[in-house]
């Protein structure tokens, strides 16, 4: 190569590489796939059915007069099984009141009582628990007047229920038993044993000849209320039963 041109082929590659850089070649660029992202669905929770009750200045007052019930404290209420009567029982006593008037019926307010009010199937009488002395007390409803005073036992009662005839009263028992107490003598009938763990209720079959326990054992009893007898047990629950019901043919 001769010397002397080296100077003028420097210049020319300088130039091309000049002219290259100032040249925009096109660069295609895929862009990378991204995937949209997915909503995750938002747990949503079930609508509990309610019951919409309207409540109009025609009736007002009387919302206003169901809060005073609790004077102190209310406890429970119940309805007469003819929707007529309501007795609500609270820190101060037992009260009746008129169902459609809520006007006070007797008997006035007595001793407090701490159980659930259990009507009798004709609604002459009700059932109370006291938590103090662990007896249940039966009184007429139309006079005040009591019935009969179920004691004598140790524990503490934790639910009733009336025998469709209303001639027997099945009482749940704090040591694992049930009674079934004659109404009208107030005498226990039979002291019903097996359960391994305390009852929680007791519900009678429509012809009331059989009564169903539940109970925390996670077994539920049925037995022979004539004879006192049990007749079968239903085992295969997986936690304690807090409910039962028969069905109306029994």
């Amino acid at each position: 190569m001769n010397l002397k041109s080296l100077p003028a082929l420097l210049l020319i590659l300088f130039l091309l590489v000049a002219c290259a850089g100032s040249v925009q070649i096109p660069i295609s660029v895929n862009p990378i796939p991204t995937q949209s992202p997915i909503a995750s669905p938002i747990p949503t929770a079930m609508p509990i059915p309610t019951t919409s009750v309207g409540i109009g200045m025609a009736i007002a007052s009387k919302v206003v007069q169901l809060a005073s019930f609790g004077d102190p404290l209310l406890y429970h209420l119940s309805y007469s099984p003819d929707g007529k009567w309501l007795v609500v029982t609270t820190s101060a006593g037992i009260k009746f009141y008129d169902a459609a008037s809520l006007a006070p019926i007797q008997p006035p307010a007595t001793q407090a009582w701490a159980g659930t009010p259990i009507f009798s199937p004709d609604g002459k009488s009700v059932a109370f628990t006291s938590g103090k002395n662990d007896t249940v007390t039966l009184l007429d409803v139309a006079t005040g007047n009591t019935l009969q005073t179920l004691s004598g036992q140790p524990t503490t009662f934790n639910g009733m229920a009336f025998s469709p005839d209303g001639k027997t009263l099945a009482t749940t028992m704090g040591n694992n038993n049930i009674n079934l107490w004659d109404v009208a003598s107030g005498k226990t009938r039979f002291v019903l044993s097996g359960h391994a763990d305390l009852v929680i209720l007791v519900v009678f079959s429509p012809d009331g000849k059989t009564l169903a326990s539940t109970s925390y054992d996670k077994t539920i009893k049925l037995w022979n209320v004539a004879t006192g007898q049990l007749l079968n047990t239903l085992s295969g629950h997986t936690d304690s039963i807090f409910g039962a019901v028969f069905t109306p043919d029994g």
